[in-house]
């Protein structure tokens, strides 16, 4: 099955051949989320915008998506690929959701979390069978973070299921995970009820043991979560129906270098 049907970079740019290199292993990379999700794409495609900030474009849901590989200011440099990975499963999150909102953000983790998760088992697109060994364990000084502009990545699930309850891909690694738990004093045991949320007369489910409850946002977190959806539509250009215009037809270096298939691609099943 396909997810990605063209490959392809800019002609007209330096190294050419390293930047059709650098996009093939990021597609490959997002073979097994995209598989998971359901997402495919026609085109995937570099791009040079004259815009300094613009990092990412997807059209029409995933029709084309485009991806900024060198430095604005240099065409002979190229971005880290972290960064490049970050931007790619931003622009497919948007295959889902057009606006940058909370809905986008919530899948948004969703995605990063599944590609944190194949980097710590040991996934390595450039391999025949995609996978080297267990990987590194967060902490451990092995993993990096998405370098996408106003993003990053706190740490990543247990490795036996996704917070949204999908499996994870099944390997030979299994890391046991053992819990200790105190046992329960008798006050403790008094005061652990079902209470109302404050204005409704649905109770509210029993604490998790270990787990505070989730404070409501502040002042200060609402304009933080504002001002990043207004940072991302700067450098995402998907919600800007004249910039695609502009980047899909004004700019001149748009000559694609041939087409690669990524059909072959052994995809690990995340369902």
């Amino acid at each position: 099955m396909e997810f990605i049907s063209n490959v392809t970079v800019l002609k007209k740019r330096p190294g050419s051949e390293a930047a059709l290199e650098m996009i093939t292993r990021a597609a490959r990379f997002v073979q097994p989320i995209m598989k998971s999700h359901g997402f495919k794409v026609g085109t995937l495609c570099e791009m040079f915008p004259k815009q300094d900030n613009l990092l990412g474009l997807n059209v029409n849901h995933g029709q084309k998506v485009c991806l900024r590989l060198r430095q604005h200011y240099d065409d002979k440099m190229f971005l880290p690929f972290e960064s490049i990975m970050g931007t790619l499963l931003h622009e497919l999150c948007h295959n889902k959701y057009g606006p940058h909102n909370a809905q986008f953000y919530a899948y948004l983790k969703e995605l990063e979390d599944d590609y944190y998760a194949l980097k710590a088992r040991g996934f390595n697109p450039d391999t025949p069978f995609g996978f080297l060994g267990p990987g590194k364990t967060l902490g451990s000084g092995g993993g990096r973070t998405l370098n996408g502009p106003a993003r990053g990545i706190a740490g990543i699930p247990g490795l036996g299921a996704h917070p949204s309850g999908r499996a994870l891909p099944n390997t030979n690694t299994t890391l046991p995970v053992s819990k200790v738990t105190k046992p329960k004093t008798g006050r403790q045991k008094r005061f652990q009820g079902s209470g109302n949320v404050l204005g409704s007369s649905t109770p509210s489910p029993p604490p998790v043991p270990g787990r505070r409850k989730p404070e409501a946002p502040t002042r200060e977190q609402i304009l933080a979560a504002v001002q990043k959806r207004l940072a991302d539509t700067k450098w995402c250009a998907s919600e800007d129906a004249e910039i695609s215009k502009e980047v899909d037809e004004n700019d001149d270096d748009v000559v694609f270098l041939g087409s690669k298939k990524v059909s072959e691609i052994e995809v690990i099943d995340l369902t």
